[in-house]
């Protein structure tokens, strides 16, 4: 297994071998132009070649809000979400160093899903800015169990994955940052592991990268085919809150999108006869 540390002073940062290549782009106010919005698009200054389709909407995946800050009125979400684009599993994960036990736990130890989703926010709050993703729910793990965890099984393979990492405000109870209206604090390292064909948590290539700014967006990029990506973040080796992730990317056109291209080009055979 290949680790590779990637560490920059600018908000985009990179790290790459063998041609795959892990970027971390903070959202800029000109790609979130409403507040509004229920669906961030890939930031324009991420790069992304080809492509970019919404495989997994938080805001269409009947996920609820917390109705109140941790502990009481957390909505539990529980795990897999899965569509027919992807799978979404919470991993159990213990620390040494590196992530040495990372394997499927949709249940946390058999106890429960474990994960919860924000409180929402509003346009009216102090500090309100559109860059927040105040309005959509995002799932991220209480910061008492000390870490954020979770594998992205691809229906199909990918040559580029985005998701937003966005700090989740269900972290600290009493605390000032439950507010949506805050960056995640800089300088949190973020574990990514690549999985193509084959591959396991023990095989798979594994970066590290860092993650601040108001919906930091996660894109890995590898001509040579993704199949699942793991996104970890260990905030009690790291400090600091954890995050909750929303709205995912892949390169895959969507099924709907596919026939209709095949209907297109039915189409135009027809047309030749």
């Amino acid at each position: 297994m290949r680790v590779l540390t990637a560490l920059t002073i600018a908000l985009v940062m990179a790290a790459s071998a063998m041609g795959a290549v892990v970027t971390v782009t903070d959202i800029a106010s000109s790609d979130v132009p409403t507040a509004a919005m229920t669906a961030f698009p890939v930031p324009a200054a991420a790069g992304w070649t080809g492509g970019a389709n919404l495989i997994f909407d938080n805001s269409t995946a009947g996920l609820a809000f917390s109705t109140t800050p941790y502990p009481t009125g957390n909505a539990l979400t529980s795990f897999p979400l899965v569509n027919s684009q992807v799978a979404i599993h919470t991993l159990f994960e213990s620390w040494d160093g590196a992530a040495s036990v990372v394997s499927d736990d949709n249940y946390y130890n058999g106890v429960g899903p474990g994960y919860y989703t924000n409180t929402q926010g509003s346009a009216s709050d102090a500090g309100a800015d559109n860059r927040f993703p105040y309005n959509i729910p995002r799932p991220g793990r209480d910061c008492g169990a000390d870490f954020s965890a979770f594998k992205f099984d691809l229906a199909s393979t990918a040559t580029q994955f985005g998701v937003f990492l966005a700090a989740h405000s269900n972290n600290f109870g009493g605390d000032v940052l439950n507010d949506y209206n805050y960056v995640q604090l800089t300088g949190q390292p973020i574990d990514v592991y690549v999985l193509g064909a084959g591959d396991t948590i023990a095989t798979a290539d594994h970066y590290q990268v860092n993650a601040s700014g108001y919906a930091p967006f996660l894109m890995v990029s590898d001509p040579t085919g993704i199949e699942s990506v793991v996104v970890l973040h260990d905030c009690g080796q790291y400090t600091g809150p954890t995050f909750g992730f929303f709205d995912v990317y892949s390169n895959v056109p969507e099924p709907a999108s596919l026939s209709l291209l095949a209907l297109g080009a039915l189409s135009l055979i027809r047309r030749r006869k």
